[in-house]
């Protein structure tokens, strides 16, 4: 016979496992949309058979979107929810694109730059707490640039002009990020060296190269960085006085 102490733990328990599902269906019913599908389109984003969540939010990914969608209009919602069923966000590769719409995505306080509708086009970063823009028209890792202000990633701190001449001229952009956390970077942060500098360290290509990020970058000085029997080597980059390395 189960003692009504434990009993009451697993009754405990039980709500706590429920209860994302009952706040949805609450939210769900204040904004009188259908709720399996608020359910389903909510559950899709924060699955963790993908791993967009966990590199996404820090916190609840289910209760920082219900929060979103609280302060929506209900028109909005309704056509979030359309766009997730027409666009199938069920797999992983149409995820990221679902979740990048209003009023899902932050557009206002944010606790990763991933969190940002803008970040996935370079056009945001999440910055001491906000969503704030990036400059468009800044200079990218390997530019040639004359002053900090031009680079790529400086009003974070995290970009610089190095390699200046006595007057000014012949530095390169060095935008720096960190790979385990890339929060200024939406393109790819990858282990880099620039010449004008002598700089080893992780720096920030640019956004066209988003989609290379795991085909094979490496470091140097790590020898298990390369499957098999390849090794990492020098690769041809496109980014002047940018050295790159990958398995080959």
């Amino acid at each position: 016979m189960t003692s009504p102490r434990l009993a009451a733990r697993a009754a405990a328990l039980a709500t706590i496992a429920a209860a994302p599902a009952l706040l949805l269906a609450s939210c769900a019913k204040v904004l009188d949309v259908d709720s399996a599908a608020y359910f389903d389109a909510v559950e899709t984003i924060c699955q963790s058979q993908c791993d967009f969540a966990a590199k996404t939010f820090t916190s609840d990914c289910h209760g920082r979107i219900q929060d979103r969608l609280a302060k929506a209009p209900a028109a909005s919602v309704s056509a979030w929810l359309k766009a997730t069923a027409d666009q199938a966000c069920g797999t992983c590769e149409n995820l990221q694109s679902c979740y990048y719409l209003a009023p899902v995505c932050a557009t206002d306080d944010c606790e990763t730059s991933a969190e940002c509708c803008g970040f996935a086009s370079g056009a945001e970063v999440c910055f001491q707490g906000k969503c704030a823009a990036v400059d468009t028209k800044c200079r990218p890792t390997g530019d040639a640039c004359g002053k900090d202000e031009d680079c790529c990633g400086s009003a974070y701190g995290m970009g610089t002009c190095e390699g200046l001449g006595a007057v000014g001229k012949g530095g390169r952009c060095v935008q720096r990020c960190d790979r385990e956390s890339p929060w200024n970077c939406p393109g790819c942060c990858v282990y880099g060296t620039l010449d004008a500098a002598n700089i080893k360290e992780s720096v920030c290509l640019g956004r066209e190269v988003q989609n290379q990020c795991s085909e094979g970058y490496c470091t140097p000085e790590d020898a298990t960085g390369c499957p098999g029997i390849t090794s990492c080597k020098e690769l041809d980059s496109k980014f002047p006085g940018v050295k790159l390395y990958g398995c080959k």
